[in-house]
Formats: structure tokens, sequence, C-alpha cells
């Protein structure tokens, strides 16, 4: 019989425990490690509410439930769901705290602000005279405290008259009268009213004809650019000359109002020498212009492509063509030489301008520019006065409206004009502060070369 060693066994026995006590199990720890709220930061209107969402990070199996509160209930109110409620003007922090951990708690920012309030809408012009195709831009104001809702419901009483748009552009359809409303989309008892009148179109309307050489640098988008200046001005001024049948440069010339020959050259690059633009031949019974020039560095006109102000510049210069600037000497008075350039008060003393000025709240005659060269000098609107009025000496790269005292100007000049296509304008109170760039770099404002 075999003999059984028994220390040998015991140390066997002692070495299988010890090596199972270094074996380690590894326990994650269980419970809340954080509470986020979304959003964090919240803007409100006293009478709205939101839900906040309260997100939990947290391992194992416990109980991820928050308690929400809010440090000014007096201005924001929360209930058990995260719901937070706006009560007035203020600000507070809404809390969630973790109930497994009390430690652990999220927080989100709370802005009142009372709602706005519109007090008042108005319209203007209060009046418009329209023909049947032409369209006329109203211009509203909506006064109200806070932050109110300034938009509006454009209607009309007779869409089949006068059509208006959502931006407050009306359209004459047919002969007729119509009412259009502007109403606070805020509060719908605010409202105001403007009375269009739509007549006939004019048997004879008013004609520009844009005349491009045939080897020009314009590009389609810069003749385009010329045809609607050609719209515009022929929205403002309402009734056709004479047609002029005669001979001009011992050629033969027929025009049908005003016929304006318009260029671009290579001159000097971006810069120096712009062009010039004026009216060439002028009409014996009226002095208004027969024929006129406007022709452009073409690399100028790239440049104010590229800027946005190529339309309102060619829109300016066209109205050079019609005499803004170049025809009416008769009205202008300065205390300087017969070319009025050492001048340094001039003022323009038409009286259907002048109304115009006075209606916009100014005494007195209008300011004419006393700066810059032979270019801006004597033949623009005080730019230190009118600051983005078309006919101004600068351009800008922001609009650039047509004034009633502009459409007043071409009255004293002697065209039947629309005031109702002015656009809408108030004098500034300061400089709008808007990108300028000067037009005098080489504008030159032609007088006419001769009566025909």
């Amino acid at each position: 019989m075999r003999s059984l060693h028994i220390p040998t066994l015991a140390a066997m026995l002692l070495l299988g425990l010890s090596a199972c006590s270094s074996s380690t199990v590894t326990t994650t720890p269980q419970g809340v490690s954080a509470v986020r709220i979304s959003p964090n930061a919240v803007q409100m209107l006293a009478g709205e509410s939101k839900v906040l969402d309260a997100q939990v990070t947290a391992s194992g199996s416990v109980d991820q439930s928050v308690t929400w509160s809010s440090t000014n209930p007096s201005v924001v109110v929360v209930d058990a769901s995260g719901k937070v409620t706006a009560l007035k003007a203020g600000s507070a922090t809404i809390t969630a705290t973790s109930k497994q951990n009390s430690a652990k708690a999220g927080n989100s920012s709370i802005t009142v602000q009372e709602p706005g309030v519109v007090n008042s809408v108005s319209v203007t012009p209060s009046n418009l005279d329209l023909q049947v195709g032409g369209t006329q831009s109203l211009s509203a104001k909506v006064t109200g405290t806070g932050s109110f809702d300034s938009t509006l419901n454009w209607t009309s009483s007779d869409a089949s008259v006068a059509a208006v748009d959502s931006t407050g552009m009306v359209t004459g359809l047919k002969e007729g009268t119509a009412t259009i409303m502007a109403t606070s989309k805020a509060n719908s008892t605010l409202k105001a009213t403007a009375s269009v009148k739509v007549s006939k179109a004019s048997s004879d309307p008013f004609n520009i004809t844009i005349v491009f050489p045939a080897n020009t640098l314009l590009t389609p988008s810069q003749k385009q650019a010329f045809t609607e200046a050609a719209s515009r001005w022929s929205q403002v001024i309402a009734q056709g000359l004479p047609d002029f049948n005669g001979t001009a440069n011992g050629k033969p010339l027929s025009v049908d109002d005003v016929q304006i020959n318009a260029d671009a050259v290579a001159i000097d690059g971006v810069g120096n020498i712009l062009g010039m633009a004026g009216p060439e031949f002028v009409r014996n019974e009226n002095s208004l212009p027969i024929t006129g020039i406007m022709k452009f560095d073409s690399a100028d006109v790239a440049n104010m492509e590229a800027r946005g102000t190529l339309k309102s510049v060619i829109l300016h210069e066209m109205g050079h063509v019609l005499g803004i600037g170049t025809l009416w000497d008769s009205f202008i008075t300065h205390n300087g030489n017969v070319d009025c350039q050492n001048a340094s008060i001039i003022e323009f003393t038409g009286a259907k301008a002048l109304l115009q000025f006075h209606n916009l709240g100014k005494a007195g005659n209008i300011p004419v520019e006393t700066t810059g060269g032979k270019g801006t000098k004597c033949g623009h609107w005080s730019e230190s006065h009118f600051d983005s009025e078309l006919m101004t000496g600068f351009s800008e790269s922001g609009p650039m409206p047509l004034s009633r005292m502009t459409v007043g100007a071409l009255e004293d000049l002697g065209y039947q004009v629309n005031y109702n296509a002015a656009d809408p304008y108030t004098v500034p109170v300061k400089p709008s502060g808007i990108e300028k760039q000067s037009l005098e770099h080489g504008e030159l404002l032609l007088k006419p070369r001769g009566r025909l």
C-alpha cells in the first residue's frame, strides 16, 4: 500500500488557495454624475411658456428624475415637468436638481421681456394717381413699444382696379378708384389707408430711346441698367414732348421725346476719368433735350457693377441728360463768378421743387453742392443736407431715393411730371454712414451743343 505525504498535500492546497485569492473583481460605481438643461439660456416674452429638457448623466439603475425650481418665481415659474412660464419682465435661473444626488444640478438662464405693443400705423402718400399699368410704392410706418411686430397685411378694396403686394407696391390695372389698406398683424384694429385713382394711360407717354454703338464695350447686364433707368424716368415724367423731325450734325434725325447715345470705352482704368453725361441738342421752343450723351470708362462701369452701385449711377447720370444740374442755371443763385465754381453759397429757387423741399419740413431755398470739382459742385443737391438722395454728387451702396424734390425740379424745367412716382424720402438728421463714392472722379456734366 502506497503512503500519502501529508505535508506535500497541504502545500498544494495552500498554493491553490493563494492563486484564487490573487484574482481582482472590478465593480462600476452607480449614481448620477451630471445634470444639464437644454437650452441653457432662453429669451421669452411675458405670457409665453416653454418646456426645458433635463439631461441626466448616470450609471446603473438609479433614479434619474429631477426636481425643478426657479430663483425668481415672480418672474418665471416652472412645474414638475420642466415647463416654464414667463410672468413679467425680468430674469431668473431655472435649476434641475437630481433626486438621486442633490449635489448634481443643471441651470438655465431665463430673460423675460414685456411683449411689444403696436401703437399706430400710417401710410404715405395718402393719395395716389396712377395710370393703367403704372406702379408706385406706399411707405408705411409702424410705431410701438417693446419688441413689437412691425409687419403689415396689405389689401385693396378693389383689386381689379389697383392691386397691392406684400411690400406695399401698388399697380394700376384699370380705370377707377380703390382704397389700399395696411393693417398691423399684431393688432388688426390698427390700420391706415391710401386712396388710389387709376386713369387711362397717357396717349403720349414720355419715351427715352437708348442707342448703343455697335462696338460698345457695355455688357448685356450693363445695357439693361440703361434700359431700366429710362423706364424709371419715364414713370416720373408723365407726358411726352413734341417729337423732333429734322437734321442734326448734317444727318436726318427723328426723336420721340429724348434719344440718348450710351457707350462704354476704354479710357484710363478704374478711377480718374469716369465719363460724361448731359444733353446734346435741346428744343428751341422749351429748351428741353432732344438728344443726350452718356459715355463712360468701361473699367469704371465694371467696378460700379461689382460694387452694386451701377444702376443708381446710371439713373443719376440720366437725370443730368434730362436737365438736372445741366439745364437748371436759370434757377440757381450763388455768390460766385459766372461759372459758379468759386461760390460758397449755391441755392436752387424753382417754385415746384421748393414746394416739395418745404413739404420735407425745411425752409428757404434748396442747398446745392458747394464742394468738389466741376463734376460735382453747382450741379447736384447738397450731399451734407440730402445724403442718399439720387441727385447728390455721391453714389452709395444702399438705396438712393428719387425724391419729390427732384421731380419738382423737372417740373420747374418744363416737364409734366407724376409726383406719385417719386420714392419715399425724408431729409436725414445726420449722414447715413453708408459707404459712399464721389461721382466727381472725372465726371463731366455736358451742356447743350446747340438748339434745334
